[in-house]
């Protein structure tokens, strides 16, 4: 298993992000046919850094209704550490309806590749606007 190196703007710089744009949205989708918020990040960690996440495609019917996201959220949290300065590949979790339910992957401290439907995978600035008051905190890998 690789290690990141953690770096900030030199491992940003060593990715090509541009090859995971374009991904279409796929509900519980984890390759690249296709991903939801989650399996983009499952697909990045595994192509990037060769680590295997957990899918919990089976413990939830739909990630924009099921309540089940914010518990599988709490459930691997355990092998994450939050942390305040964002580096490249962090993961950024999001508020949607009030629940923890969406995730990003981070590029540096201002931008994030994710997945939305009708729009599949694409970067977003996450400090502003929308993005902005829905940042719940971000997670670094720690397992």
């Amino acid at each position: 298993m690789r290690q990141p190196q953690r770096t900030g703007l030199r491992l940003m710089l060593h990715l090509d992000y541009s090859k995971y744009i374009g991904i279409p949205f796929v509900q519980k989708g984890r390759d690249w046919s296709g991903c939801d918020c989650w399996g983009l990040v499952i697909l990045i960690y595994k192509e990037e850094l060769g680590i295997s996440l957990d899918s919990y495609d089976k413990e939830y019917q739909n990630c924009f209704t099921d309540k089940n996201i914010a518990k599988l959220v709490e459930l691997e949290a355990n092998k994450w550490t939050k942390v305040s300065k964002i580096e490249p590949l962090d993961v950024l979790l999001f508020k949607q309806k009030g629940r923890s339910s969406h995730v990003a992957i981070a590029i540096n401290d201002y931008l994030m590749l994710h997945t939305l439907i009708n729009v599949g995978s694409c970067i977003e600035r996450w400090d502003t606007g929308q993005w902005r008051c829905c940042f719940e905190t971000a997670y670094r890998y720690t397992r």
